[in-house]
């Protein structure tokens, strides 16, 4: 076949496979395929994504709540309750949280509030101030702030309890609850520090956790939502909240709602520590997109070509296999000699050798193709001829010089043999062979073998 029509058929039967495999996937195979396999990875992915995340969050957090509680151990901060303050420790105060609000991003100011939570007992907040003297400072009653309508932040009514942090979903912003003690060591109170959510968004986008710094929303006073703007959430907001009420407190996945024409499912996952973390993930993110399964068709397309392509191209060296059946002729008969009797009749092989030559040349020739004795006839004439001649050269040769009835021993005879392998360089690939001439042929095999390996090592 010429190359021009293997490389059409080939070109044939892959489109011929690829448009049934094509017609079977898209009316449903991939269906399939996205469900089990696709999908199941992403959504895997996106939870490896959340527990991560999470444990960002807890980091970033834990970092704040050490930070405040060294603060508050500052000795201008833990005298905060006398009723006369000197000017120094109020210029010491101003100048820690003015640094604060230019070097830690989202931080928004301090509150110390009684263990009633009633009254400020300090503030870094400039509109908490009622009224302020060069050493007295006077500040407003918690629910006169407004933050105290809106927010219900945890307060400690002993000096034991642990820090704490809560979401605030309509200020978007952190809280943290710290205990707080004068410079006697006494529980005074419960501080409050505040955070815009861009702290932590910052903090997450630095540390690869978000692909875009806005994409991080407050749900509730423990629940942080992934991958969705501010606006997409308010779209969501509805969807979100349904889905809230079935997941309850589970891991939960369900298609939400769709925002600016764009369908989302929602993630929820329980972490450990009995936080819960939800993430958006758009309904298209799920399913392989037009171009991707073209890429996968058009991969199949090509190596199904290439592999056709290389089966029509695949075929046996005749030229090898002819050569390796005279050889394999040749040691054969020798071996025929070497287990005959002691006493060798020359003649009589002589004779037979050439009685049998066409019954021999029509046995070589039977498993060669047809084509190839077609064109290569001259060459096969040659290298039979030739394989006849050196087999009757060394007989007539031994006949020569032993006369018409020599006695040959074993050693002569070996000799003989290793001067013929030597000469035509004999070899036979053929296993059961090999076994023969070792147990017979004696030394004469290893001669035999090693011929062998040059030989296979010309034909390579």
């Amino acid at each position: 076949m010429r190359p021009v029509f293997k490389v059409f058929t080939a070109f044939l039967l892959s489109l011929g496979f690829t448009s049934a495999l094509a017609y079977y996937a898209f009316t449903g195979a991939f269906t399939d395929i996205e469900a089990q396999f696709f999908s199941q990875r992403i959504l895997e992915a996106e939870e490896i994504r959340l527990s991560e995340n999470h444990r960002l969050v807890e980091e970033y957090h834990k970092k704040n709540i050490d930070r405040f509680r060294k603060l508050l151990a500052l000795d201008y901060l833990q005298n905060v309750y006398d009723t006369r303050q000197s000017r120094e420790n109020i210029k010491k105060r101003r100048d820690l949280w003015g640094h604060m609000l230019d070097s830690l991003t989202g931080f928004q100011g301090l509150r110390i509030l009684d263990q009633k939570g009633l009254h400020i007992l300090y503030s870094s907040i400039p509109s908490d101030i009622k009224s302020q003297g060069k050493e007295r400072i006077l500040y407003k009653l918690w629910k006169q702030t407004g933050d105290s309508s809106s927010f219900k932040p945890a307060l400690f009514t002993s000096g034991a309890a642990s820090p704490v942090y809560q979401y605030d979903a309509q200020y978007n912003r952190i809280v943290y609850s710290v205990p707080a003690f004068d410079q006697y060591g006494l529980f005074r109170g419960t501080a409050l520090v505040n955070f815009a959510i861009g702290g932590l968004q910052d903090f997450l986008y630095k540390e690869g956790g978000l692909s875009d710094v806005n994409r991080l929303q407050i749900l509730d006073s423990h629940i942080l939502i992934y991958n969705l703007s501010a606006s997409q959430l308010e779209q969501l907001s509805r969807g979100i909240g349904k889905f809230r009420l079935q997941a309850g407190q589970s891991n939960y996945i369900q298609k939400a709602a769709n925002a600016n024409g764009v369908e989302y499912y929602v993630m929820q996952r329980v972490q450990g520590d009995g936080n819960i973390s939800l993430a958006a993930i758009p309904g298209h993110v799920l399913v392989m997109s037009r171009e991707y399964k073209i890429l996968l068709l058009l991969t199949f397309a090509l190596t199904l070509f290439l592999i056709f392509f290389l089966f029509f191209n695949v075929k046996q060296n005749q030229e090898l296999v002819f050569r390796k059946k005279i050889k394999k002729f040749q040691l054969i008969f020798l071996k025929e000699l070497l287990e005959s009797e002691e006493e060798l009749d020359w003649e009589k092989y002589e004779k037979e050798l050439i009685a049998r030559k066409g019954e021999v040349r029509r046995e070589i020739l039977k498993s060669l193709s047809s084509g190839f004795k077609r064109n290569k006839q001259s060459e096969i004439d040659r290298l039979l001829d030739k394989s006849w001649d050196e087999i009757l050269r060394v007989l007539l040769s031994k006949k020569n010089e032993h006369g018409k009835e020599p006695g040959l021993g074993k050693f002569e005879l070996e000799e003989m043999i290793r001067s013929a392998l030597r000469d035509a360089h004999f070899t036979v690939e053929n296993a059961e062979l090999k076994n023969v001439r070792r147990q017979s042929l004696g030394p004469v095999a290893e001669d035999a073998e090693e011929l062998e390996d040059a030989e296979e090592l010309e034909d390579a």
